[in-house]
């Protein structure tokens, strides 16, 4: 089974209809698989299939086409940013490890907590068995036309595209960084269902000034989404579908919820996806996957922390390693985070640990505030002063117009710690 026969299979026969819109540029699925087979053979002619390509994500069009043939000439590719130096590369690539299983079409270069990337290797099975399941979760079908900001380097945004595509549907890349073409992509396409990760979400309500019929399903990943945000969504797009899930390269889907979930565990992550199990054990969580890539497959973890309620509601805590240790004290930052953002001026906000010599970490607070609030300091510190231990208030708070973030969209921390 390889990602190309699956969409082959399902649609490469109707010829005419859109599969991929990115600005101007319109690729019918006739034109897709005839690119795709022409690029096959002369990949075929050229590597051998123990190379692995390393191909430079300059528009998502021809990163879908230039995977699709390398699937289809049975090679191993890894998707990356133009900007990543060929020696970096190869220093990544040969730290990594091979299964000699002829299943392997793709390497997910993954930052994990650390800033270090690591090579993660998928197989086609590991995304095609969860295809079906996600259109069935996030009620998706080949009538929906997906819109993805962002590159196809964040894993999440292509196995999206390549899910749709099995479907048959139609993927809308965003043309540009800028959120008013999104919203004129969104009209202009008629698209019906939106993936974004939160920041997206957010950035995209600042620009749309009315409200916007046709899409009927929103999906959210990548970090967890706030109440105020899920409000705004629900009545700008006139209360559509609505699914959030965390997941992770090495995992694939690992739980997921529904409106119905979110406003009932506004605070949860949701349920075990459709064919997962999630243990607990000493706060790590614990995941075995149908849908996890190499060296995964069994009870796997990527250490992060979390609990699950008696309801099976899964909850996060925040990444082993993360905690921050102050003179003995243990604080979770995902907790104080919570805190802090019920402040109704706060628009977000990361909380991380600075090394010190005498007291072993500091609190450094990052807060994004709503443009027309005077928030500062000392309200804050006086807030938590009535919420949390003494020794948990940060002692050092800074505001930013905007966290840096990497090409998905999600918060750069290994950036933001340089900004200590």
């Amino acid at each position: 089974m390889k990602i190309y026969d699956e969409i082959e299979k399902y649609t490469f026969k109707n010829d005419k209809k859109i599969a991929l819109i990115q600005g101007e540029q319109k690729v019918s699925y006739g034109r897709l698989k005839k690119e795709t087979d022409s690029l096959a053979e002369e990949l075929k002619r050229n590597f051998y299939p123990s190379e692995i390509l390393k191909y430079e994500v300059k528009d998502n069009i021809s990163g879908i086409i230039f995977l699709l043939a390398a699937s289809k000439a049975g090679l191993k590719t890894v998707l990356a940013d133009e900007s990543l130096p060929r020696d970096y590369f190869k220093e990544v690539i040969n730290k990594g490890t091979i299964n000699k299983k002829e299943n392997i079409f793709l390497g997910v270069l993954s930052s994990g907590s650390t800033g270090n990337p690591k090579l993660i290797w998928r197989t086609h099975e590991s995304w095609c068995k969860a295809f079906p399941v996600q259109s069935d979760c996030f009620k998706l079908g080949e009538e929906d036309s997906l819109f993805l900001a962002g590159s196809l380097i964040y894993s999440a945004n292509l196995n999206s595209a390549l899910h749709m595509l099995n479907l048959g549907g139609t993927v809308v890349f965003s043309s540009s960084k800028f959120p008013k073409t999104w919203v004129a992509e969104l009209k202009r396409n008629n698209v019906s269902a939106i993936f974004m990760v939160p920041a997206n979400y957010r950035i995209l309500l600042k620009t749309i000034g009315e409200r916007i019929s046709g899409v009927r399903v929103l999906i959210s990943a990548g970090e967890k989404m706030d109440l105020k945000t899920f409000m705004n969504l629900i009545h700008i797009f006139e209360d559509p579908f609505f699914f959030e899930y965390y997941g992770a390269a090495e995992m694939g889907h690992i739980s997921w919820a529904d409106k119905e979930d979110f406003v009932k565990k506004p605070l949860s992550v949701g349920k075990a996806f459709p064919g997962v199990d999630i243990n607990i054990d000493n706060s790590r969580i614990w995941v075995k996957s149908p849908y996890a890539a190499l060296g995964f497959e069994g009870e796997s973890t990527i250490k992060d922390l979390g609990h699950v309620d008696e309801e099976g509601y899964l909850f996060l805590e925040g990444r082993e390693g993360n905690i921050i240790n102050k003179g003995g004290i243990k604080i979770v930052p995902g907790d104080l985070e919570k805190i802090i953002k019920e402040i109704p001026e706060v628009e977000d906000v990361v909380v991380l640990g600075k090394e010190n010599f005498l007291r072993g970490q500091t609190v450094i607070s990052f807060i994004l505030k709503e443009k027309i609030s005077d928030l500062n300091e000392s309200e804050i510190k006086n807030y938590l002063r009535k919420k949390v231990p003494k020794g948990a208030i940060p002692q050092r708070i800074l505001f930013l117009n905007d966290f840096p973030r990497n090409k998905s969209g999600k918060i750069d921390f290994k950036l933001l710690k340089n900004m200590i």
